[in-house]
């Protein structure tokens, strides 16, 4: 699998989402770019922490908003966006020409090293950046590929509900690239979307999850999910029902200090001078 750049110019308008009740749904038969500012979360979520894993951390300190790479407007985003990364169909296709560059993206296959990660994910960041998000200083923490199957957790979607961030300090800002692998497959994939959920109830019969209001993602080869980590961004690899969903992953972590948070601040208003959705 080999991934190459697609220019970011102006943002395209992107298809009006479908909402049921207040759920929007992206589906993988058009482009989407969509961005939402969201304000970060200040304390415990306990109507969706109910809904995570036992012992999973319902909080993290300091808040996620006061870190040393976070701009001054302190925002949060959630973003969706389909025409930055260009997946081949090639799996066999050799590395070549690693640039860290938005208008470049990185080659890669699943060979893939940690320093070719590394710069991918650096390479996520810039984009990042030139999209307004206007994150200060931050580096790559994790990047791994991962491909989900059907699993035993019966009609539950959303048992691995979580918040990047309060599982790992170092997980900020998140990266979910759908590589597309199981386009190429014989069986179809059923399930296997990305939910973001802002609230979650269960059905009085089942007891199973059922979403009121988030965003439930489409796997589509390409499409790149960006988000800033904390409980405003509870999230979850929806169940795979058949086939399978294959997904390359990124976190960033600060790169600067707290006694750099004002330069941190001056960088993010620079930017935002220059830049615009």
């Amino acid at each position: 699998m080999r991934m190459s750049a697609a220019r970011l110019g102006a943002p395209r308008p992107a298809p009006r989402a479908q909402p049921t009740n207040s759920v929007v749904r992206l589906s993988s038969e058009v482009e989407h770019h969509l961005v939402e500012w969201l304000n970060c979360a200040d304390g415990p979520n306990p109507r969706l922490h109910n809904f995570t894993a036992a012992g999973s951390p319902a909080w993290r300190e300091p808040p996620l908003s006061s870190l040393c790479c976070f701009p001054k407007h302190r925002r949060c985003f959630r973003a969706v966006l389909d025409g930055v990364v260009k997946v081949a169909e090639d799996p066999e296709e050799a590395l070549s020409d690693l640039h860290v560059d938005c208008s470049n993206w990185a080659s890669l296959n699943r060979s893939v090293s940690s320093e070719q990660q590394n710069m991918l994910t650096e390479c996520a960041l810039s984009c990042r950046r030139e999209r307004s998000f206007l994150v200060g200083p931050v580096e790559p923490s994790l990047a791994t590929f991962r491909t989900y199957y059907p699993s035993d957790e019966g009609l539950d979607k959303w048992h691995d509900l979580h918040a990047d961030y309060y599982d790992n300090a170092e997980h900020v800002f998140s990266a979910i690239l759908f590589m597309g692998d199981e386009q190429r497959d014989d069986t179809r994939r059923v399930g296997g979307e990305a939910g973001m959920a802002d609230h979650l109830v269960r059905d009085p019969a089942s007891g199973v999850p059922r979403i009121m209001r988030g965003h439930v993602v489409e796997p589509r080869a390409g499409r790149l999910i960006l988000f800033s980590s904390g409980g405003e961004n509870y999230n979850a690899p929806l169940s795979v029902i058949r086939g399978r969903r294959s997904t390359f992953h990124a976190w960033f972590k600060c790169a600067c200090k707290p006694e750099e948070h004002e330069r941190s601040y001056n960088y993010a208003d620079e930017v935002h001078q220059h830049v615009e959705l």
